[in-house]
């Protein structure tokens, strides 16, 4: 079984959109990868975490396992069949697999969104839910982002950003 795991690159995080890293971890190979979450910087909307969404199931991902997660996103993750786990503790990524954990199949199990709330009253943005001002139209620098220059390179992934260090050439 492959899992998705929300961490803070060594231990479980708390909450499954804002974790800093989502590993990638086989219950047979151990972690995988351990990915940069570009749904969790401050300036990602509604589309980034669709699109995270969208990258759990191109690596194949069965199960998500979470210390908390918001209504909105257990929703995405139950509707494209994804199982979602409760951890009851936020354990170390190498002993995440031996935590107890239960199942969540029912939205009231994540938390209502402070936010959705919050802008429930004020006019819709683009994306028409939750407020967030985000165009649908509009090409997200998340989802292209530019080139930097300098000692990082950025390539992208629908929702994930892998940085490679690039070696400086001597002139």
């Amino acid at each position: 079984m492959i899992y998705a795991i929300p961490n803070d690159g060594e231990r479980v995080a708390n909450h499954f959109i804002k974790a800093p890293y989502i590993a990638i971890y086989s219950d047979t190979d151990g972690m995988l990868k351990n990915l940069a979450n570009i749904a969790s910087m401050p300036q990602a909307g509604c589309n980034a975490k669709s699109q995270l969404i969208q990258s759990l199931q191109e690596y194949n991902v069965d199960a998500v396992l979470v210390r908390n997660i918001g209504e909105r996103a257990l929703a995405k993750l139950l509707r494209s069949g994804t199982q979602v786990f409760r951890l009851s503790t936020r354990s170390s990524l190498e002993d995440v697999l031996a935590v107890p954990r239960e199942p969540l199949i029912e939205l009231s199990q994540g938390r209502p969104s402070n936010n959705h709330k919050k802008n429930a009253h004020k006019p819709k943005g683009g994306c028409g839910s939750c407020g967030c001002g985000g165009k649908k139209s509009k090409l997200s620098l998340l989802a292209r982002p530019k080139a930097p220059t300098g000692l990082l390179k950025v390539t992208s992934r629908p929702a994930i950003l892998r940085l490679k260090t690039m070696a400086n050439k001597a002139g």
